[in-house]
């Protein structure tokens, strides 16, 4: 699966920074793109059918390909790339 963002570089989840999936500032182990349009969160999903977290506005779109984070990309931004 091959994402593409504004910019190839992901920042870190901190203190500064949480998540936006699961709010995570404890350390750095999620990314994010940095127009928040991708987001790699931490916690990978057992259940891989792509579903919308209406709260968050983010879709979850599949797991990276080590099964490590669950790839989300944001609502609004499905309709204007090509995931």
């Amino acid at each position: 699966m091959q994402h593409h963002t504004n910019s190839r570089r992901l920042l870190p989840s901190g203190k500064r920074r949480p998540c936006p999936v699961c709010q995570r500032i404890k350390d750095q182990d999620c990314r994010m793109s940095p127009d928040l349009e991708l987001v790699l969160c931490r916690h990978p999903r057992t259940n891989l059918v792509p579903w919308h977290d209406g709260e968050a506005g983010f879709v979850f779109v599949g797991n990276t390909t080590d099964q490590r984070c669950g790839v989300f990309v944001r609502e609004d931004a499905i309709d204007r790339r090509q995931w």
